[in-house]
């Protein structure tokens, strides 16, 4: 999201109310209040790293649905027919996801270790051991760590790596910054990000 300072400030900024969920959809309706439009840029693409939205248990259910309540409640208040309509399923949602058996995340095990660059990082040997440097990388590699060297490569060109080795494939992919001070990564979209600080 990205908002102009000065139209943040006129509509006093993220309400506080919320926790980690539900601020940028207000936030967008107070601006349209105020005149100002919401662009969704469906072409842009990016890389997340998930922390707390990976989690799949009770309390993120209650913050999470706990925030549509906020909203709600924020923008509907003069319909209590609706509110009292989207707490009883909110509720209902937190009790029924709770009892469902919980998807288990099966950890990636890899068999060798590839670096995407023009040089060896002797920093990462430690972190992932014999790793192979190459220039390109073929479609065919499974179960290994690729790690990016954003020196060598852009993060546009990271991501068309990306799209064409994810699918169905078991690889934990890393991103080296250009000072080499860590590396980050993640298994998969249903994995938390890991970021490690290097030694030097």
């Amino acid at each position: 999201m990205i908002i102009k300072k000065s139209i943040y400030n006129k509509v006093g900024g993220f309400n506080e109310e919320y926790f980690m969920f539900g601020e940028d959809i207000e936030i967008c309706y107070e601006t349209k209040k105020i005149g100002m439009n919401n662009f969704y840029s469906a072409t842009s693409t990016l890389v997340h790293f998930k922390g707390e939205s990976t989690k799949n248990d009770i309390n993120y259910l209650r913050n999470f649905y706990g925030a549509m309540r906020i909203y709600f409640k924020n923008i509907f208040s003069s319909n209590q027919f609706l509110l009292t309509t989207i707490l009883l399923i909110s509720k209902f949602l937190v009790l029924f996801k709770s009892i469902m058996p919980k998807k288990q995340i099966v950890e990636i095990k890899t068999e060798k270790n590839i670096l995407i660059g023009e040089k060896p990082i002797n920093k990462l040997n430690d972190l992932f051991g014999e790793i192979s440097l190459v220039n390109e990388i073929d479609s065919s590699q499974d179960r290994c760590n690729i790690i990016f060297d954003s020196n060598y490569l852009s993060f546009k060109q990271i991501i068309s790596h990306i799209d064409n080795l994810q699918n169905g494939k078991k690889i934990k992919f890393w991103f080296l910054p250009e000072d080499y001070s860590y590396v980050i990564g993640s298994s998969g979209m249903n994995h938390k990000g890991n970021i490690i600080f290097l030694i030097k």
